[in-house]
């Protein structure tokens, strides 16, 4: 009878908590506020009338202020997402180590001796 040879697998979990979930929905949350206000106020310059009277360097100056508010929403958007995610990575809780024990495809027929 031939020796069957099993695998183990060890698996990392954290045990999560409630303040876990509300940090992981501040961080989601904060992230997806952050693109939607840079795409809404770049909409918003590119859209907008109240410039048609303006002169092609008088435009230019507003585009430029439209690329300074993009950029700073940019940097706020990168310092949320650190505090966030350092409060995320803070209060995930206790690590579980979990053992998989797993056999090769066949090897349960092998075991029981009913091989061809």
């Amino acid at each position: 009878m031939a020796e069957v040879t099993t695998t183990k697998t060890y698996t990392e979990t954290y045990q999560r908590g409630p303040l876990n979930r509300i940090s992981t929905w501040l961080f989601w949350g904060w992230n997806i506020f952050m693109i939607w206000a840079i795409f809404k106020g770049a909409n918003d310059v590119a859209t907008s009338t109240n410039y048609q009277h303006l002169s092609g360097d008088e435009k230019k100056w507003v585009e430029a202020g439209a690329g300074l508010g993009i950029m700073i929403n940019i940097f706020f958007w990168a310092a949320g997402a650190v505090v966030f995610g350092a409060l995320k990575y803070f209060t995930r809780g206790k690590k579980i180590i979990v053992e998989t024990v797993t056999a090769p495809k066949g090897a349960a027929g092998a075991a029981s001796g009913s091989s061809p």
